[in-house]
C-alpha cells in the first residue's frame, strides 16, 4: 500500500500556458491528517517520482532524479499576513 501526493499547476511560460503535473509514490501513511502537515521527510528517486508538462496538444514527461518533500508547520513569524 503507498500515499499518492500530487502537486498541479497551470502556468504561463514564455507567453504559452501549459499545466505542469508531480505525482509522488510515498510510503502509506506518510500523510496522517487532512491538514497535509507536518509529514516526515519523503525521498524523491526516479521509481516514485515522475513530472510532466503539457500544453494540451503533446506532453512531456521528465524523470526526478533525487530530491526531498516536506511538509513542515512554519514558525508563528514565518507565516504572512493575509
Amino acid at each position: 500500500m503507498y500515499t499518492e501526493f500530487t502537486l498541479q499547476a497551470p502556468i504561463q511560460v514564455a507567453g504559452m500556458n501549459i499545466t505542469i503535473k508531480v505525482p509522488i509514490i510515498m510510503p502509506f501513511n506518510t500523510i496522517y491528517n487532512s491538514l497535509l502537515k507536518p509529514f516526515n521527510v519523503v525521498a524523491l528517486t526516479p521509481s516514485n517520482t515522475s513530472m510532466s508538462y503539457t500544453d494540451g496538444a503533446s506532453t512531456v514527461v521528465l524523470g526526478i532524479q533525487t530530491g526531498f518533500l516536506v511538509a513542515t508547520t512554519p514558525f508563528k513569524d514565518q507565516i504572512p499576513p493575509p
